[in-house]
This record gives C-alpha cells, structure tokens and sequence, in this order.
C-alpha cells in the first residue's frame, strides 16, 4: 500500500535512530547511517546501499549528535529506522481513538482510508513530455479555517505524511508545495531545494538559541523573534503572527514605553518595545 521507493529514496524513512532519539552517524564522517539488507550492515545514507531497512530494529556502531551537541559513542547499539519508529509512535492511535476525539464514526475513517490508498494507484506512472514520471491522483486540500485553527500545523503535518507514504508528494496528481519561497532564489521554487550534510532539504530556522535568538523584533509582527520556522525572506513577514501589528489598531495598547521617534516630513511615527 506504501510507495517504498519514494520512502527509501526520498525521506528520511530508512535512516537509523539511537536510543536518545537522534540519528546514529557514521563516527568519521558524522553521516546518518541506513542498513543494508544485503550484506547485513550499516552504512552512510549516500554510501552504496543496494536495499535499505524500513522495518525492523538492528545493531550497530556509531554516535549520536544531540540537539546541544551532545554526544554518544556506542560500539554496538540497538537501532531502528525512522519509519520503524513512526509505525511505532502511531500504532495506539485506532480508528476508535480518533473517533473518541474528533465525533467521527471509526467504520467512515476505515473506510476514506481506504479509499485514499486506492485512488491513489502506488505503483503506477504517467508520461509527460517524454518524462515517466509516477502518477498519485489523491490530495487532501485543507483551507484556511484548519489552516488557521487550533492544530492547524498538526492537521498540515497528517496530510504531508499521508502524502509521503502514498508517494503523492510534488508528482503529477498529488500533492504540490506552496508556491511561497522561504528558501532563495526567488524566481524558481525547485532551485529553492538545497540539500544539507544530511541529505534533507535545507530551511533557515529562525535562531532560538540565548546567544543568538533576536529579542528586539525589526518588523512589528516580530516573525524573526516569534516565529522559527517563518526562515527569512522577503515571504516571511507574511507568515508572521498577525495579531501584532499594532499599525492597524486606531491606538497603540496601553503602557506599552515609547522607543523612539522616527520623523518624516511633518509625521512623526512613533515605535513602541513590544513587551517580553
């Protein structure tokens, strides 16, 4: 039912996770490692890998890096794929859960299932100009209510994994990215898919570490302080939170301590310090 080329070769669904939860690296070159089924062993993930584990859990050697640049060194370490892991992390979660949570019968959720993993035809392709190019007619189209909404990035996060297991993810028929290019250049949103050391797409996360992370915002909705995952660029005010643009209020709020006066003509544009 899965598109297993698409997870193997384009996700990070093969890659080996550690026992704290990061990736396990190569311990020369810092690679995340993949296992090979055919000759029983782990290896870079850019390294000659003939059929990378999806399932299953394995030993091997490595270090993990964590988030503050922890690490660990293991001679040899149970391990697992990350889609492993994602099976894992999902299989509580039935249809009768979410039918607990979200009023819809459990029978309907089978059933759209279902029907998403049918129309979405994993295996078959189409040609366009020459090209074979794989052929995935399903999408979930969410609007700007869910997008807006209280576990909106939630609801965009299942859909976007919905997508990934079906293989429906930027192929004809599928699901398509935004057009908004938070990675440059601007006039092309392919050119915008840079790879890093990894082998993952780049984004330029805002910075939320003590010594970096922006305190005074440049631009009133505060994107670069707020907002890490805005990047940016030129599209990232726009992705800001939008409730703070006090610009658009007839009366700035109240006690809020001037800051400085910024004259123009015969205008005088007075900003404010937005409160910690």
């Amino acid at each position: 039912m899965c598109d297993i080329p698409f997870l193997s070769d384009d996700t990070n669904s093969p890659y080996l996770v550690g026992p704290n939860g990061y990736y396990l690296r190569d311990t020369e070159t810092l690679k995340p490692l993949i296992w090979d089924l055919a000759d029983g062993a782990a290896k870079p993930f850019d390294g000659d890998i003939m059929e990378p584990a999806l399932v299953g859990a394995y030993q091997a050697r490595g270090v993990e890096v964590g988030a503050d640049d922890e690490v660990w060194t293991y001679d040899s370490v149970e391990v697992k794929p990350s889609f492993q892991l994602l099976i894992d992390h999902v299989k509580e979660y039935s249809p009768e859960w979410a039918a607990a949570e979200c009023d819809i019968p459990a029978e309907r959720i089978r059933r759209i299932a279902s029907e998403y993993l049918a129309l979405a035809s994993v295996g078959e392709t189409t040609e366009i100009e020459g090209r074979v190019l794989p052929y995935r007619p399903v999408a979930v189209m969410l609007g700007k209510t869910v997008n807006n909404g209280w576990g909106g990035y939630e609801c965009c996060w299942a859909r976007t994994m919905l997508a990934c297991l079906a293989g429906a993810l930027e192929v004809p028929g599928g699901l398509l990215g935004t057009n908004v290019k938070l990675v440059r250049p601007a006039d092309d949103r392919m050119k915008s898919v840079i790879r890093d050391p990894d082998g993952l797409m780049v984004h330029p996360f805002n910075e939320t570490s003590k010594e970096g992370w922006q305190r005074d915002p440049h631009i009133r909705n505060a994107y670069s302080t707020l907002v890490p995952l805005a990047a940016n660029s030129p599209w990232s005010p726009a992705l800001g939170p939008a409730h703070l643009p006090w610009l658009f209020q007839k009366e700035p709020p109240d006690n809020w301590p001037r800051r400085r006066s910024l004259k123009s003509g015969s205008v005088t544009v007075r900003t404010r310090r937005f409160l910690s």
